[in-house]
């Protein structure tokens, strides 16, 4: 069953674990941040339980099961497709709905209460993992997609260790990470070149 990850509400500090209706209503620390998503989030998620193709009927039944009366909108922005299998599109539409929507959410709302020092990006560097298996027997979508997790080891550097004969664009893209997100950390400010951060240190 899918868990929605939050924090612990303690009723104390943290009242709520809906954090998009804190960030909402203004209830955040006027802090610098750093969030985004990958491109295709939400993929594991939908194919771990629907193992086979996912049928018009069924992807509709799912749609109408959860957006109610926005349904015909959200099936409008998201249609059915003629191969049969529906779930890339049942995929995508999870992958905005989960992630990409609200993490927009959350950095309008820290705008619109005078928090200018927030960045947001969007990860879609596909891994060449040629011989190599980065997710598992269970995961095997995420060999043609930009799973949930992709940016984690470009961030911290970590393909070569995973056994990756890592391209020169796939270590260039690592490195720049590094370097914005490093910046960041020391500066609060990802744009801030004060500092340099490769594959070496």
């Amino acid at each position: 069953e899918f868990v929605v990850w939050g924090p612990y509400v303690d009723g104390k500090i943290v009242k709520t674990a809906n954090l998009q209706d804190m960030f909402l209503q203004g209830k955040f620390q006027k802090k610098p941040f750093i969030i985004g998503t990958t491109t295709d989030e939400a993929f594991p998620i939908i194919y771990e339980p629907f193992k086979k193709n996912l049928t018009k009927s069924q992807y509709t039944d799912i749609v109408l099961g959860r957006f109610l009366g926005k349904a015909p909108l959200v099936l409008k922005e998201y249609p059915p497709v003629p191969s049969g299998d529906d779930r890339p599109v049942l995929a995508r539409l999870a992958s905005d709905f989960i992630y990409a929507c609200p993490t927009r959410r959350v950095i309008r709302s820290a705008t619109r209460f005078e928090l200018s020092d927030v960045w947001l990006y969007h990860f879609d560097q596909m891994t060449e993992a040629k011989g190599v298996n980065l997710w598992g027997p269970t995961d095997t979508e995420c060999y043609t997609h930009v799973c949930h997790g992709s940016d984690v080891p470009f961030l911290f550097q970590t393909l070569k260790l995973a056994g990756l004969n890592v391209t020169n664009e796939e270590q260039s893209t690592a490195d720049s990470m590094a370097y914005f997100f490093g910046n960041f950390i020391h500066t609060g400010d990802p744009n801030n070149s004060g500092w340099r951060v490769s594959s070496q240190h």
